[in-house]
């Protein structure tokens, strides 16, 4: 019988295979091309990255500076809002009949600057928050992390892609039924850990959460330009974080606090919230 240590060692690794599985999917998808859509409208790029690295983390301080919740809490939300380019975000951006090319390329984008600017980011917010200190927030540490688990599969997948395209292709398909059966995998065994750590949230902590969606997705519309589809996929891809980065990031740094279930609750809300709107999109009724 496995003692609690094995266990937790092995929802350790099972998470990081998680992450590291759709990162590589992630750049098997993607070509360098598809990637560069994305860079044509420098306006736009630059309104992209304000609105993820600039907007949506300051938000989420001055939030957690007015609702003042614990340390732990802090930390977690910090950690979410700081990793950009969830690789749900494109899927959902075509519930809402966005502009696919624009939300694949920009994804991508997301995912290889915030594995750069992060932990800085994360480590400058963290510093403006009372009792953070104590979680010794390191940046090596977290850099360590991220290389391993994003950069790497992500820099595999783009040149396996780029340079044996046919190969890519191919391995697509058992590569996202992989990365579907270790998501479903990894919330089980999050739930089975933590399951008590989702219920410390007051009602309170639920606004803060609504405040914290209204102002990423209407952050990230009115900064789309002109066009719908190309307001609509920025709205939906400035509004759901990258959770499964945000999730080993903490597991690994900040493990056994309630910076895991306020990454978690957030990252849940702001999807089911993004999905409500990408079908009133859809619609046509935004």
């Amino acid at each position: 019988m496995l003692s609690g240590i094995d266990i937790k060692k092995l929802a350790d690794a099972f998470m990081f295979l998680w992450l590291f599985v759709l990162m590589f999917q992630m750049g098997i998808s993607v070509s360098i091309k598809d990637m560069l859509v994305s860079t044509r409208n420098h306006i736009l790029l630059a309104k992209s990255l304000a609105a993820n690295f600039i907007i949506v983390p300051f938000a989420t301080l001055v939030l957690l500076l007015i609702f003042k919740p614990s340390a732990g809490i802090s930390v977690g939300f910090l950690t979410l809002t700081v990793f950009a380019g969830a690789p749900f975000g494109p899927p959902v951006s075509s519930i809402a009949k966005g502009d696919m090319p624009f939300s694949i390329g920009l994804m991508l984008i997301l995912t290889l600057i915030s594995t750069i600017i992060a932990p800085f980011l994360l480590v400058f917010l963290a510093g403006f928050l009372p009792g953070t200190a104590a979680f010794n927030i390191s940046k090596s540490e977290i850099l360590k992390v991220v290389i391993t688990s994003q950069v790497i599969p992500i820099a595999a997948g783009l040149a396996l892609r780029h340079f044996a395209l046919k190969t890519a292709v191919k391995i697509l398909d058992p590569v996202k039924k992989l990365s579907s059966i270790l998501t479903a995998g990894s919330f089980a065994v999050i739930f089975l850990l933590d399951y008590k750590m989702l219920f410390i949230f007051e009602l309170k902590a639920f606004s803060g959460m609504l405040l914290l969606f209204i102002i990423s997705i209407c952050s990230g519309y009115f900064l789309g330009g002109s066009g719908k589809q190309v307001k609509r996929s920025l709205a939906i891809l400035t509004t759901i974080r990258n959770a499964a980065a945000a999730l080993v990031i903490i597991n690994a740094s900040f493990p056994g606090t309630p910076a895991f279930a306020s990454a978690l609750t957030y990252s849940v809300f702001s999807v089911l919230g993004s999905l409500v709107f990408a079908y009133a999109a859809g619609r046509q009724k935004i």
